[in-house]
């Protein structure tokens, strides 16, 4: 007898397991088909037939340890024996490249992280342009797309070593979307050109404070006539910082070059570069700016504010200096963070040293206004 009929509570049926429940989905959301095979009642309507078909699921689960094997078209459904057969052929191949990039997902989780939804975010908006490309071109249309407009950004990304071949995300695009506030390719180009190697705290944060594009409208504000003079006092302000800095700043400049030549046939109606815009469109990220760099030195060395804020030379004032500290202490957590989607676990805790000893006295106290 049923469940609940005739006023009783029937052992049968309990004995038949949990009634299950019919419910319409669209085939979008079946993701996996199983190889198993249920005998299923013809009528689903009566409650017995669900609880029979319930305890016949429950035996399989119990029978694979709750893991039912996947089914596989060539060995359960017998497809690509027919050698001649095109479509099965095509369709074996596409299962084959499904296959890969799930293990290569697999093999590679995602980071964690606000900058992680807006790169894939990025992404999809990209996808969409190349869709939107595609649909124009079928229909004789002229498109000013990325790809139209003379360049590439997947061809960029690619030679940056951000995407493989199947345009997947390595480890270095991993770490170049866990950086926020400056030019993510440029950074995680530094971190893996070895420029920060052989650097002590107080050198790695003076470092990091060239990649902030602050830096440039800094400097312009300050001296907007710029040219060769400017870049002649910069370059003789930079024979006066310690050798590792200034060869550390020399390598970073190189890595800044590479970026620029890899977006360099990338159209400036793409839009790439750093969030401020202060990269002059496509031609890429922000110039390698020491103008900051003493002062940061200083101040991370357990300096005075005072004494930091003379050693810029006036190249900002007090309130910018604040500003960028603090900034430069964003920086450092996104650094630390790709660093360790790197496997660099050593710079990965250099940076966080850095990042402790540039957090202290006024460019961190909290706000009068909110104390007050």
């Amino acid at each position: 007898s049923e469940s609940g009929s005739g006023g009783g509570s029937g052992s049968g049926a309990e004995e038949l397991g949990e009634c299950l429940q019919l419910v319409s989905l669209p085939l979008s959301d079946v993701h996996h088909l199983s190889a198993v095979r249920l005998w299923v009642p013809r009528d689903l309507r009566s409650e017995h037939g669900r609880r029979a078909t319930g305890l016949a699921l429950e035996a399989a689960l119990a029978q694979f340890d709750g893991d039912l094997p996947p089914l596989d078209p060539a060995r359960d459904l017998y497809v690509g024996y027919r050698a001649d057969d095109a479509e099965e052929a095509a369709l074996l191949s596409l299962l084959d490249e499904i296959a890969a990039v799930e293990a290569q997902i697999v093999a590679t989780p995602a980071p964690e992280g606000s900058a992680v939804a807006a790169a894939y975010q990025l992404c999809h908006r990209l996808r969409l342009v190349r869709l939107a490309t595609a649909a124009a071109e079928e229909a004789g249309e002229t498109w000013h797309s990325p790809a139209a407009a003379g360049g590439s950004l997947d061809a960029a990304f690619r030679s940056l070593g951000c995407v493989d071949a199947n345009g997947l995300l390595t480890l270095k695009g991993r770490a170049a979307a866990l950086v926020e506030g400056v030019n993510p390719m440029l950074a995680v180009e530094v971190m893996m050109s070895g420029a920060l190697r052989g650097l002590s705290e107080a050198e790695l944060a003076a470092a990091a404070s060239c990649l902030l594009p602050q830096r440039a409208a800094a400097r312009s504000a300050i001296s907007p006539a710029g040219g060769e003079g400017d870049e002649r006092a910069e370059a003789a302000a930079e024979l006066d910082l310690p050798a590792p800095l200034q060869r550390a700043l020399g390598q970073m400049r190189g890595a800044r070059g590479r970026v620029v030549a890899a977006l360099a046939p990338v159209s400036a109606t793409v839009g790439v570069g750093d969030e401020g815009g202060s990269d002059g469109g496509a031609a890429g990220p922000p110039p390698i700016v020491s103008a900051l760099a003493r002062a940061t030195l200083s101040w991370a060395s357990g300096a005075s504010f005072v004494e930091s804020h003379q050693a810029c030379f006036g190249e900002a004032w007090e309130g910018e200096l604040v500003r960028a500290l603090r900034a430069l202490e964003h920086l450092l957590v996104d650094l630390a963070a790709a660093a360790e989607a790197l496997g660099d676990a050593d710079l990965r805790s250099r940076l966080e040293a850095s990042g402790r000893a540039l957090h202290r006295g006024l460019p961190f106290a909290p706000s009068l206004f909110l104390n007050g």
